[in-house]
Protein backbone atom coordinates (compact mmCIF):
# COMPACT_ATOMS: atom_id res chain seq x y z
CA UNK A 1 0.00 0.00 0.00
CA UNK A 2 1.33 3.63 -0.63
CA UNK A 3 1.22 6.34 1.60
CA UNK A 4 -2.36 8.33 1.60
CA UNK A 5 -1.88 11.83 -0.23
CA UNK A 6 -2.53 13.75 3.23
CA UNK A 7 0.03 11.66 5.09
CA UNK A 8 2.96 12.83 2.45
CA UNK A 9 1.89 16.43 3.25
CA UNK A 10 2.87 15.80 6.40
CA UNK A 11 5.86 17.15 8.26
CA UNK A 12 6.94 13.69 9.14
CA UNK A 13 8.88 13.81 5.88
CA UNK A 14 11.67 16.91 6.70
CA UNK A 15 11.17 19.39 4.76
CA UNK A 16 15.11 19.08 2.83
CA UNK A 17 13.97 15.58 1.92
CA UNK A 18 10.42 16.78 0.40
CA UNK A 19 12.61 18.83 -1.88
CA UNK A 20 15.06 16.19 -3.03
CA UNK A 21 18.86 17.75 -3.89
CA UNK A 22 18.88 15.15 -6.72
CA UNK A 23 15.55 14.31 -8.75
CA UNK A 24 14.48 10.97 -8.50
CA UNK A 25 15.29 10.59 -12.02
CA UNK A 26 18.63 11.68 -11.99
CA UNK A 27 19.33 9.15 -9.07
CA UNK A 28 18.22 6.48 -11.57
CA UNK A 29 20.12 7.54 -14.07
CA UNK A 30 23.17 7.95 -12.48
CA UNK A 31 22.97 3.88 -11.00
CA UNK A 32 22.48 2.77 -14.97
CA UNK A 33 18.59 3.14 -14.59
CA UNK A 34 19.15 -0.19 -11.59
CA UNK A 35 16.05 0.68 -9.46
CA UNK A 36 17.33 -1.52 -6.54
CA UNK A 37 20.72 0.32 -7.04
CA UNK A 38 19.53 3.93 -7.26
CA UNK A 39 17.11 3.33 -3.95
CA UNK A 40 20.47 1.78 -1.91
CA UNK A 41 22.53 5.18 -3.22
CA UNK A 42 19.58 7.16 -2.03
CA UNK A 43 18.67 6.28 1.15
CA UNK A 44 22.33 5.86 1.92
CA UNK A 45 24.35 8.85 0.15
CA UNK A 46 21.80 11.11 0.24
CA UNK A 47 19.79 10.08 3.11
CA UNK A 48 16.48 9.94 1.55
CA UNK A 49 14.05 8.25 4.04
CA UNK A 50 12.29 5.03 2.83
CA UNK A 51 9.05 6.77 3.08
CA UNK A 52 9.89 9.84 0.64
CA UNK A 53 11.94 7.08 -1.74
CA UNK A 54 8.36 5.24 -2.28
CA UNK A 55 6.53 8.49 -2.79
CA UNK A 56 9.09 9.95 -5.04
CA UNK A 57 9.54 6.26 -6.84
CA UNK A 58 5.85 5.38 -6.88
CA UNK A 59 6.19 2.43 -4.76
CA UNK A 60 5.24 1.14 -1.26
CA UNK A 61 7.40 1.77 1.87
CA UNK A 62 7.94 -2.22 2.05
CA UNK A 63 8.86 -2.73 -1.52
CA UNK A 64 11.92 0.28 -0.88
CA UNK A 65 12.66 -1.50 2.16
CA UNK A 66 12.90 -4.99 0.16
CA UNK A 67 14.71 -3.49 -2.60
CA UNK A 68 17.23 -1.75 -0.64
CA UNK A 69 17.72 -4.90 1.36
CA UNK A 70 18.18 -6.87 -1.85
CA UNK A 71 20.70 -4.28 -3.33
CA UNK A 72 22.77 -4.71 0.17
CA UNK A 73 23.17 -8.47 -0.14
CA UNK A 74 24.70 -8.10 -3.78
CA UNK A 75 26.85 -5.02 -2.21
CA UNK A 76 28.02 -7.18 0.29
CA UNK A 77 28.62 -10.21 -2.07
CA UNK A 78 30.51 -8.60 -4.40
CA UNK A 79 32.99 -7.34 -1.42
CA UNK A 80 33.39 -11.53 -0.70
Amino acid sequence: AQAQPQRLAACAIPRAQRKLLRSWPDILVACGNRRDDALLAAYRNDGITMTALAQHAGLSVSHVSRSIARAETKVEQQKA
